[in-house]
């Protein structure tokens, strides 16, 4: 059976799912099963054997639709769980931008924006208008000083 869900995220995730899974004319995402965020969406999902609503998404809002297969009728994300999927949905785009960002910057080196830039325009995602380019940054380096610390604890012993 075909399900969809709509999610309400950032307009940066959303650019970056679309861009990493594809989408249809009308925005749709499909999603495999056995991809990193079908196999989220199997996890969560559980069976539902009543009626329920999810919460409403106003129009001006930034809904990002995805669509994914089961088998059971009644097996579907549970409407709490919509909007922790929302939030990971966030962690998956800042996990791929440290991964990103960190292998170029480990084997180039040099300043890291150029890096987070390319990695935005290769999503289509706009700097400054979509997203705060400075936001962004902040985000590699805040990963930056955690993995410092880490490192100060480890060889101060």
């Amino acid at each position: 059976m075909v399900k969809r869900i709509k999610l309400k995220v950032p307009i940066y995730v959303k650019k970056f799912i679309e861009g990493e899974y594809g989408c249809d004319g009308r925005g749709i995402v499909k999603v495999d099963k056995k991809s990193e965020l079908g196999w989220l969406i199997h996890a969560i999902s559980r069976s539902i054997p009543y009626n329920y609503t999810y919460p409403s998404i106003d129009k001006g809002e930034n809904v990002l639709t995805i669509q994914y297969t089961t088998y059971e009728k009644v097996y579907d994300v549970p409407p709490e769980k919509v909007e922790s999927l929302a939030r990971q949905l966030n962690e998956i785009f800042r996990s791929a931008l440290i991964n990103e960002v960190r292998g170029k910057h480990e084997l180039i080196g040099g300043d890291y924006g150029p890096y987070v830039t390319n990695f935005l325009e290769r999503y289509g995602i706009i700097p400054d208008v979509d997203v705060n380019w400075q936001s962004m940054r902040k985000i590699y380096r805040d990963y930056l000083e955690s993995v410092a610390k880490k490192r100060q604890k480890i060889f101060a012993g």
